[in-house]
């Protein structure tokens, strides 16, 4: 989470011998940690940013980070199930809020609602390995 592009953002890692210039540990304000912060907890469209903050500590550094419910994070993303989140990047017309209580049948009713132009989809599929195990 940054201040300049908050919650809504991704990141990938790779593995490389190359010699890099070091990135300073971040500073700045204290994300997700006040009401003059961010917010990411309030402006999370499927409440998984959670209100219970874990500690680490990184080169004698602490930092501490919301607590984030994966099962409501893949809602929103992973399934495409949330339009905010990607899914209308992709062309997907689907916007499912998840119910209190995520199960795995109440997943798979989700993801039978998707536009049938979806089924080619890599998403599609992945949706498709669930509701079949």
């Amino acid at each position: 989470m940054t201040d300049e592009f908050g919650i809504r953002q991704r990141f990938i890692s790779g593995i490389t011998d190359a010699k890099l210039q070091e990135d300073k540990i971040y500073s700045g304000k204290k994300l997700c940690k006040s009401k003059e912060s961010i917010g990411c907890i309030e402006k999370c469209p499927v409440s998984a940013v959670k209100d219970k903050f874990i500690e680490i500590e990184i080169e004698g550094k602490k930092f501490q980070l919301p607590e984030i419910d994966l099962l409501r994070c893949d809602w929103a993303k992973k399934y495409a199930l949330i339009q905010d989140e990607g899914a209308k990047y992709l062309g997907y017309d689907v916007d499912i809020k998840p119910p209190k209580n995520i199960t795995k049948n109440n997943l798979c009713e989700a993801l039978k609602r998707f536009d049938q132009i979806g089924e080619h989809s890599l998403y599609f599929r992945k949706s498709i390995d669930v509701c079949s195990m």
